[in-house]
């Protein structure tokens, strides 16, 4: 195992506390905040144990066939459980004890025949709940229990009865989805809770064959529900639907679906049994051949009708009168071929958004130029040769266009967008651009935020020298086809083409068969959030390449024929959280990559050759071992396994053991740790000891190269003593130092600070010429004396005297007392103290007598030589 990779697994326990994704060794799932991600792992039983702090586990498409009794033992604080697509048959009574806090619990597409009562006692705060398809006979009599269920889903189960008796008393339910379920006869006993619950949302689509099978008066239970769906139900005959769908008459519905009921081509009186509250009608898929005119007048207040996957060839011109507040037409998958535009007088003025797509449309010019106030528009698949700006005349609120799969030309020279200043998305799949991507990108309007180009056709133009500032967030342009290029194809764009779109956050150039990426084409996209480059025929890529992806999410360079991994590559994305280099041609992952690789989220390396040598140690052991990062596939075991040597081909990777030496590397390490402490020991001492030890080098090196000290013959000597003090002191300088040392006999020269230094001079100047003409120093010790800077500046220098001339002049003399504790700051005072004998002023009267006779003896002859007089050094 390398140092680098070592230094990774101590830093390990750091960077997961701070990163947002980790695992627990005892689980293999995936822990993000407070969300257990355990889906698709295969297991076979709810893996324990779980944090406690758990809020969402999820353990979908596994292979769970039974729920025990206190399986979620412990998660007081779960709100969202999600057991979906896996094996279930069996729930114990006690499996959800403790859950008081749970509100969504999802238990569909398993085997679940039935469910004991007891099973839903303990979840007292559940709101939401799926048992779609499973076995149910019936609907479990324990939702009675749930006292706070307000959504239920029983689709696709066996159940024969829809008695909704069991609701009776939860009076927080809104909404009941029973779709699909093989019901004999619906009763109007079995709807009679319903306008009790006041439920907004009943579904009970495909649950009988036709309106024969629901009593007379039914519906009528259910004029209160707001949005009824009663697809799958064929009506019989005309009468049928029209006795039966009066009964809701004059009730509050807003909402009805009528999808795949064999309606037919509706007549004027077909719809007047329909409730005038009606908001939202979806007709799709009746076999309506033709609109006519009048028919919707009894609906004024429509704002969404929906007639997709119709044989619709025609609509009569007041076909729509009436609808004076629809909003919202679908008219997708039908027939139609030829538009009038006084179809759309009626609902010009409030209709935002059409969908066209999939028909035969024959755009011609002004077919939309009443329609002032439409947002959104779907042209998809209508067979469009080609693309005029006044096709779009009078769209000037247009905010989102589809014109996806017509083999349409357009081109930025025609100005085809011109006429929608505020188009926000652009849909063009599978279209022709007569014109290349950077001119495409000049023209388009300066609104657009999303362009999809994807199989578009594209020219060349190097002739274009820039694309002006946009607001584009999102570009996908995967699988275009560049005129008179073969594939693969370098890279078909200008390498400067993306650089004024600073607003990107989404790219995608896959299945492009690009052979290479210019160094320079993603630079400047620093908002970028989304790469996708898969599918290409990328070999390697510059160290350079991603330089200012520092916001960079998600990158996907699968399917390419990268064969190696540079770290330097992909150290400029500190944002990034998944990764995807699938089936490339990767042999080994060195040890700085695989320290990057825990920075991420999710990493998919799958179906690599790997080369199975000690240099993909560093990754086989993490890959093992990690505790942050999930390994896209690694369960399965067959995607990550050796493609050499051939002894071990096909081997995975998490059997691989190999017997590498790893001693030089352990020794490295104890050499690294080893270098780090000293270093650390050496910066501590130059920092507290930095100008002794700068001192004590400079002296030793002139020892070592033979220098010697000047000789002082003719240094002047001025004074008896140089008397350092602090401020504070000034006093008893004045009123007992003077008066005993130079006005009693015999007379001392005293050199005093604030009597004679000179005027004008730098003061550091007069400390240093005062110390050497003096024969002795003497500090009067206070406890401000050694916190004062200036005096500890005089301190020292006359100590290193003792180094210069080998005399020690320092004469102590100690005037308060000082605590150890703050003396003991002042290492090299003391120490001197320790070793050197100090005076100390006496605080009673006789005792002064003897002071002022010691200091005399500490000061030895006075100087009597006149004043200037040079004198001899070894004056004692």
């Amino acid at each position: 195992m390398s140092p680098v990779l070592l230094l990774f697994l101590v830093l390990q326990l750091e960077w997961s506390a701070e990163g947002t994704s980790t695992t627990r060794p005892e689980i293999p799932c995936q822990i993000v905040g407070s969300t257990v991600n355990c889906q698709g792992l295969q297991l076979a039983s709810v893996p324990h144990p779980l944090p406690n702090t758990t809020v969402s586990l999820r353990l979908c498409h596994n292979q769970l066939q039974e729920l025990r009794n206190n399986s979620f033992q412990g998660l007081s604080s779960l709100v969202d459980l999600q057991v979906c697509y896996n094996q279930v048959e069996f729930v114990e009574e006690d499996t959800f004890a403790g859950l008081g806090c749970l509100q969504t619990l999802d238990l569909s597409n398993n085997n679940i025949n039935a469910l004991r009562k007891e099973v839903f006692f303990p979840l007292k705060s559940l709101q939401r709940l799926d048992l779609s398809w499973n076995g149910l006979l019936e609907i479990p009599k324990g939702i009675s229990a749930l006292a706070s269920l307000q959504y239920v889903r029983l689709s696709r189960n066996n159940i024969s009865s829809i008695n909704l008796d069991v609701f009776r008393e939860l009076h927080h339910i809104q909404e009941i989805i029973l779709d699909n379920n093989p019901v004999l006869y619906i009763t109007a006993e079995d709807l009679r809770i319903v306008k009790q619950l006041k439920i907004e949302h009943l579904s009970i689509t495909g649950t009988v064959p036709t309106l024969a099978q629901i009593q007379d008066g039914a519906l009528s239970r259910l004029k209160s529900i707001k949005k009824l769906d009663l697809s799958g139900i064929k009506i019989g005959t005309r009468q049928d639907f029209r006795r039966h769908l009066s009964e809701l008459k004059n009730g509050t519905v807003t909402s009805l679906y009528l999808v795949h009921v064999s309606l037919g081509t509706p007549e004027k009186e077909t719809l007047d049994c329909l409730p005038k509250s009606l908001e939202t009608l979806n007709l799709e898929d009746n076999e309506i051949r033709m609109l006519k005119n009048d028919i919707f007048a009894g609906l004024p207040n429509l704002k969404e009708l929906a007639f997709g996957l119709n044989p619709i060839s025609t609509i009569e011109n007041k076909a729509f009168d009436g609808l004076e507040k629809l909003e919202v037409l679908d008219l997708i998958l039908n027939d139609l071929t030829f538009l009038n535009q006084e179809v759309f007088l009626p609902i010009s003025l409030t209709l935002q958004k059409l969908d066209l797509g999939g028909n035969d449309l024959r755009v011609q010019p002004g077919n939309f130029q009443e329609l002032q106030n439409l947002e959104s528009l779907n042209l998809e698949n209508n067979g469009i040769t080609i693309l005029k700006h006044s096709h779009f005349q009078g769209l000037r609120n247009l905010k989102e266009l589809n014109i996806d799969d017509n083999a349409a030309l357009f081109s930025s020279y025609s100005g085809t967008f011109q006429h929608i200043p505020r188009l926000n998305k652009l849909y063009s799949r599978w279209n022709i651009a007569g014109d290349s991507l950077e001119n495409i990108l000049k023209t388009i309007p300066a609104s657009l935020q999303v362009i999809d180009f994807t199989g578009c056709r594209f020219h060349l133009d190097s002739k274009l020298d820039f694309v002006p500032q946009k607001s584009l967030q999102r570009l996908i342009i995967r699988k275009v086809d560049i005129v008179g290029s073969l594939s693969p194809i370098t890279y078909p764009f200008l390498s400067w083409t993306f650089h004024n779109l600073t607003e990107l956050e989404w790219l995608d150039m896959a299945l492009n068969h690009f052979s290479v990426v210019p160094m320079e084409a993603l630079w400047h996209l620093r908002k970028l959030t989304h790469l996708d480059l898969h599918g290409n025929s990328l070999g390697s890529l510059h160290a350079k390449t991603f330089r200012d992806l520092e916001s960079l999410e998600f990158l996907d360079l699968s399917s390419n024929k990268i064969y190696s991994i540079n770290p330097r590559l992909l150290w400029p994305m500190t944002s990034l959280r998944v990764l995807n280099l699938t089936r490339n041609f990767v042999s080994t992952v060195n040890a700085p990559t695989v320290l990057f690789f825990h920075s991420l989220y999710l990493l998919d390396l799958s179906h690599n050759p790997f080369s199975c040598t000690c240099d993909l140690l560093d990754f086989v052991e993490w890959i093992k071992n990690t505790t942050s990062v999930r390994i896209q596939n690694l369960v399965s075991r067959t995607p990550y396994s050796c493609f050499s040597p051939e002894e071990r081909r096909n081997l995975p990777l998490l059997d691989l053991d190999l017997d590498c030496d790893l001693h030089t590397a352990y020794y490295m390490c104890i050499v690294t740790s080893t270098l780090v402490f000293l270093y650390t020991i050496a910066a501590f001492l130059l920092g507290k000891y930095h100008p002794y030890l700068q001192y004590c080098f400079l002296y030793l090196r002139g020892k070592a190269r033979g220098y010697k000290a000047i000789p002082r013959r003719n240094q002047r000597i001025l004074y008896d003593a140089f008397v350092s003090y602090n401020c504070e002191s000034l006093r008893w300088v004045q009123n007992h130092l003077i008066p005993n040392l130079e006005e009693r006999r015999p007379h001392y020269r005293l050199c005093i600070a604030d009597r004679d230094f000179i005027g004008g001079r730098d003061i550091v100047d007069n400390i240093t010429d005062g110390i050497l003409q003096s024969r002795k120093t003497v500090c009067l010790l206070t406890r401000r004396f050694i916190r004062s800077g200036w005096c500890t500046l005089e301190f020292k220098i006359a100590r290193h005297r003792l180094f210069d001339e080998g005399k020690d002049v320092l004469i102590l003399v100690l005037l308060e007392n000082i605590p150890v504790t703050q003396l003991s700051r002042y290492h090299l005072l003391q120490k001197l103290m320790s070793k050197k004998t100090y005076l100390v002023w006496p605080q009673d009267t006789p005792g002064r007598v003897l002071f002022w006779e010691r200091l005399r003896q500490a000061l030895g002859s006075r100087n009597e030589l006149p004043q200037g007089q040079e004198v001899e050094d070894d004056l004692v």
